[in-house]
């Protein structure tokens, strides 16, 4: 998250870490596009991954393209809304079409969008659940009725409390 106007700063050490070859990549969180274009304007390394809460109810859609249109790869922070929309009606029917569970569907949804999500789980038949996505598709029409589930809900605090 932003740290009320210091991220600046803390973006140039973590650039001097990055010079130094003592780190690889490096990345922010919670930042959006205010934030990201005051980094772009006066820094000089572009942040490698932007981790964001996103799920099929808080889906980021703009600052997903100005990720895209930068170079910014898009990590999902609690890609399934911390379990609060599984049980949701028109997700487990979608999910039965396939053969999976809600989760699964929603996991599919993120790989679709070319998100990085990556569920919290220490139980290991849900690990082995969440790696389970790969042996289907997700049709446009689905896709489009999962568009439809973005109405702003956020699982987590909000990252627009806090000042550039």
């Amino acid at each position: 998250m932003p740290a009320r106007g210091k991220y600046v700063e803390t973006w140039r050490a973590l650039e001097k870490l990055y010079a130094d070859g003592r780190a690889r990549a490096i990345g922010v969180s919670n930042f959006h596009v205010p934030h990201l274009r005051r980094l772009f304007d006066e820094t000089g390394i572009v942040p490698a991954v932007n981790q964001v809460e996103l799920h099929p109810r808080l889906q980021q859609k703009a600052l997903r393209e100005f990720h895209a249109e930068h170079g910014i790869v898009t990590e999902a922070w609690s890609p399934l809304a911390q379990g609060s929309l599984l049980s949701d009606a028109t997700l487990t029917a979608l999910a039965a079409k396939y053969g999976k569970s809600p989760a699964q569907l929603v996991l599919r949804w993120h790989l679709q969008l070319g998100t990085v999500a990556i569920p919290k789980s220490v139980t290991p038949s849900r690990i082995r659940e969440n790696f389970d996505v790969f042996d289907f598709e997700l049709a446009e029409d689905d896709l489009a009725a999962l568009a439809e589930f973005d109405d702003g809900t956020r699982t987590g605090p909000d990252p627009d409390t806090f000042s550039s």
